[in-house]
């Protein structure tokens, strides 16, 4: 298993570089502007609420596509349902 521990500036600049290839990039830029991307380092359930209210029913598309493209850049099997909170917090743990 590679090492997935990452500061949490490390993996503020992951969500970034995700949400940039998702999105583009002025849509990234704008997304954060609105959601910062510490918050779902400091705390992924807000940053899933927050993201939820902001998009309403486009959120669940990005946060799938966001949860597995974070789980393939660190190199974890992302082959079976998981949140993004879940996903934040093995990062952060393992």
């Amino acid at each position: 298993m590679p090492d997935l521990k990452l500061t949490e500036k490390g993996i503020v600049n992951l969500i970034k570089e995700q949400q940039a290839g998702i999105l583009g990039p002025s849509s990234a830029w704008a997304l954060e502007f609105y959601a910062d991307p510490w918050i779902a380092v400091k705390n992924p359930s807000a940053y899933v609420v927050l993201l939820r209210n902001l998009l309403g029913a486009g959120a669940e598309n990005l946060l799938s596509q966001l949860t597995k493209s974070l789980y393939r850049k660190v190199g974890m099997d992302s082959s079976r349902e998981s949140s993004l909170e879940e996903c934040i917090r093995k990062i952060r743990l393992n």
